[in-house]
C-alpha cells in the first residue's frame, strides 16, 4: 500500500491519516510504503531520479514479481 504523508486540503472534508489508511485493506503480506508527497503530487515527478517515483517502482516491480511467481506455483500444478 502506498501512502501519502503529506496532508492535502480536500475541501470540507479533512484527510484521512496515514495510521487510518494503513488500517482500511489489512491484506495478507501486505507492506506499507510512504511517499513524500500529498495526495495530488502522489504520480507526479520531477524525473526518474525522483525518490518518490523509484519507490513506486520498486513497489510494482515487488507486486509484479509475487504475480510472477504465484502464477508459475500455481502452472506446476496443472
Amino acid at each position: 500500500m502506498i501512502v501519502e504523508k503529506e496532508s492535502a486540503i480536500m475541501g470540507k472534508l479533512s484527510p484521512l491519516s496515514a495510521h487510518s489508511l494503513a488500517d482500511l485493506s489489512g491484506l495478507p503480506g501486505e507492506h506499507t510504503q510512504y511517499l513524500q508527497a500529498d495526495h495530488r503530487r502522489l504520480v507526479k515527478f520531477e524525473s526518474v531520479e525522483d525518490p518518490n517515483y523509484n519507490i513506486l517502482l520498486r513497489c510494482f516491480n515487488t507486486t509484479i514479481e509475487a504475480i510472477e511467481k504465484n502464477s508459475k506455483s500455481k502452472n506446476d500444478f496443472l
